[in-house]
């Protein structure tokens, strides 16, 4: 069985993501227990993680948790019309309450079909997964769970295909999106940085002799052979033996070796110098801002963006609001969280404050002014309608709730108007919106969710702030500095009377120096002084081996169920025989001619 990052069993760790899940809810119900029996009093208010919330919403939320549990236990008995039960319930309270994915039940779905299909019942890991991607269309999971069930049944080429929908799946979550294109920065630099160590590798292969024998020469006209040797190797060995020895060892024999190189393997090392600096400054950046990225009121952010409705949703909101609790955009965004939770009071009470500080809100007056049109208040509905017009011209929503408005108040020709208006700026929106029976006809305005991207924003700024500063001016004072010493110690090497740069390694025609061009990248290039050319040869198959080991550099993604990394292995060997193939094939036309 494979095994994930922490040496548990794949399909283990998918079971514990799921007991995760539903223990969150279970926290949940038992939060919303112990104030008493919301049924009995519908409309009481409590605050749970400071946001306030109504005796409804804690039934619905309640049900929820029940639900879940009560899903999970028609699966494991095989009771299917339960589980299809239990499963319409959950559909309609998350909708109820305007969240309607539900993350942490899709992902305990999708372990139950694993198990299912472990234990050879491939028709119950079918309905399993069905729900899954019910519950949460478009997870990564889901997919991954797929693979899984797909490789038990022995359908490697379904397995393939599942776990690459996996990973594409990746865009449809905001925070696995940013780890990921994080993660894809990260190889990117790595790549370069450990290509660089290579490319020093091969200059230590190539020119590495004529450094010893001018080092020990020198050295000889004071100390004798023999401890000009022991120096030498004192001086070129001696870094291995310190805390990050080989990175030490690279930089000293890559500024040593400065004069011994062509013009382009010079501007090679000038960019490593550079990579060397600079990309622990860009790592601790990025650990930051993933920190920031991962911190509950981000968190929260990226659920609602996608509607959806997690274990931790009350308490991370809670942080939200105490991380910035005077900003107008939070404000916004919790009036309309209220409102699609049916909390209106609570709604109306936040649209205000958003008013009170930008009154030309148009989404805050659309929706207050919805707030009175379901109050059968059709005059003030009206004047916060008008109101919104003025302030978003370009709005149909305002336009068209106010001609209904309008028809309330039995306004004909006013209705017929604002109707008119709305129509030129939107008449495919209007003709489905006038199909509607009803008050349900008006429209809200999701103005408050449509500002995450500010309060995102927001966030980040204020949590990288401290790290921006003074970061580039310590990278280019390092990089100066390498370039400086080197520059040195080229030119106390050309006042000792240093002998020029010689090859220690020959390339002959033979059977194996035709081997050492297939097997070793850039070897050729770097021998003809090419060092550009050295270097990207040496970077493509680098940045194809790192993949497979992304347990050992990347950040891990917080998979609610471990996809492996069968793919990354499949598609690196693959590529690297074919990069191989081609080098034999080159090598060999070369020597033809």
């Amino acid at each position: 069985m494979e095994l994930t990052e922490d040496n548990t069993p794949k399909t283990a760790r998918g079971r514990r993501a799921a007991r995760g899940g539903l223990a969150r809810w279970v926290l949940l119900l038992a939060v919303c227990a112990s104030f008493g029996d919301p049924a009995g009093a519908q409309e009481d208010k409590v605050a749970i993680a400071g946001v306030e919330l109504t005796g409804s919403v804690q039934v619905a939320l309640r049900q929820i948790a029940e639900a879940s549990t009560g899903w999970q236990s028609a699966v494991l008995k095989d009771d299917r019309p339960r589980a299809e039960a239990q499963l319409e319930a959950l559909h309609r309270l998350a909708g109820e309450l305007g969240l309607p994915r539900l993350p942490d039940v899709s992902l305990a779905a999708s372990a139950r079909a694993v198990e299912a299909a472990e234990a050879g019942d491939f028709t119950r890991a079918a309905w399993a997964l069905e729900a899954a991607e019910e519950l949460d269309p478009g997870r990564s999971e889901t997919a991954f769970a797929e693979a899984d069930i797909a490789r038990l049944q022995g359908n490697l080429p379904g397995a393939l295909t599942a776990s690459f929908r996996g990973y594409g799946r990746l865009w449809n979550l905001s925070w696995e999106r940013s780890l990921w294109l994080q993660n894809l920065i990260l190889w990117g630099l790595y790549s370069l940085l450990v290509t660089g160590g290579l490319f020093v590798g091969l200059l230590i292969l190539t020119k590495g002799e004529a450094l010893i024998k001018d080092l020990v020469d020198t050295l000889a006209r004071w100390l004798g052979i023999p401890l000009a040797w022991a120096g030498v190797a004192v001086l070129l060995v001696g870094p291995l033996l310190l805390p990050y020895g080989m990175l030490w060892f690279l930089l000293l024999w890559s500024l040593l070796l400065w004069g011994y190189g062509s013009k382009s393997e010079r501007w090679v090392l000038v960019g490593v110098w550079l990579l060397l600096g600079l990309v622990p400054l860009g790592v601790s950046l990025q650990q930051q801002r993933l920190a920031a990225l991962q911190s509950p009121p981000v968190r929260v952010l990226d659920a609602l963006s996608q509607d959806r409705l997690y274990g931790q949703l009350i308490a991370d909101l809670g942080a939200l609001q105490a991380a910035l609790p005077e900003d107008v955009a939070v404000a916004h965004l919790m009036a309309d969280l209220h409102r699609r939770m049916g909390q209106w009071p609570q709604a109306r009470w936040g649209y205000r404050q958003v008013l009170d500080r930008e009154p030309s809100n148009a989404g805050a007056l659309v929706d207050l002014g919805v707030y009175y049109f379901l109050q059968q208040d059709y005059g003030r509905a009206s004047t916060y309608f008008e109101d919104a017009t003025l302030a978003a011209p370009e709005s149909a929503p305002a336009f068209f709730n106010l001609s209904q408005a309008y028809l309330s108040s039995f306004l004909y020709d006013d209705s017929r108007r604002a109707l008119t208006e709305a129509q030129e700026l939107d008449a495919r929106g209007v003709s489905s919106w006038l199909a509607i029976d009803g008050p349900e006809r008006i429209q809200e305005v999701e103005g408050g969710f449509g500002r995450i991207p500010e309060i995102r924003a927001r966030l980040l700024e204020l949590s990288l702030e401290p790290l921006k500063r003074g970061a580039a001016g310590v990278a280019a004072a390092a990089a100066v500095g390498l370039f400086l010493l080197a520059v040195a110690l080229h030119l106390s090497r050309r006042s000792t009377g240093y002998s020029r740069p010689r090859h220690s390694l020959s390339l002959d025609r033979s059977g194996g120096g035709l081997l050492l061009k297939v097997l070793i990248p850039g070897l050729a290039s770097v021998q003809e002084g090419q060092g550009v050319m050295g270097y990207l040869a040496l970077l493509l198959p680098v940045s194809l081996l790192l993949p497979p080991l992304a347990s050992n550099w990347a950040y891990p993604v917080p998979w609610g169920y471990a996809p492996g990394n069968q793919a990354a292995v499949f598609v690196a060997t693959v590529a690297l025989v074919l990069l191989l193939v081609i080098r034999l094939l080159v090598a060999r036309a070369g020597e033809n001619r």
